[in-house]
């Protein structure tokens, strides 16, 4: 992820969530959660708190594999809450 590295003056972790989520989706995977969910998570992260592993594993417990029609996958992520 995006420690070490601030590119903005504020808002690194939440542009590295969406980017992270834009990458997963391409690859047909959705990260099935949302930004203040995972905040403590996603804080801890940022620290460098969090090896590659654990980020690993969070990630592959946290994405689901798209198997049906996208447009309408995003239709039911914005009506859960989970984009943005």
């Amino acid at each position: 992820m995006a420690y070490n590295y601030h590119i903005f003056v504020d808002g690194n972790k939440r542009t590295t969530y969406i980017l992270i989520k834009i990458i997963l989706y391409t690859n047909k995977f959705h990260l099935k959660t949302n930004y203040a969910k995972d905040y403590h998570f996603i804080v801890e992260v940022a620290a460098g708190l969090k090896t590659r592993e654990e980020i690993e594993a969070w990630l592959r417990q946290k994405s689901e594999n798209l198997d049906k029609d996208m447009d309408i996958h995003i239709e039911e992520e914005l009506k859960n809450g989970y984009i943005g």
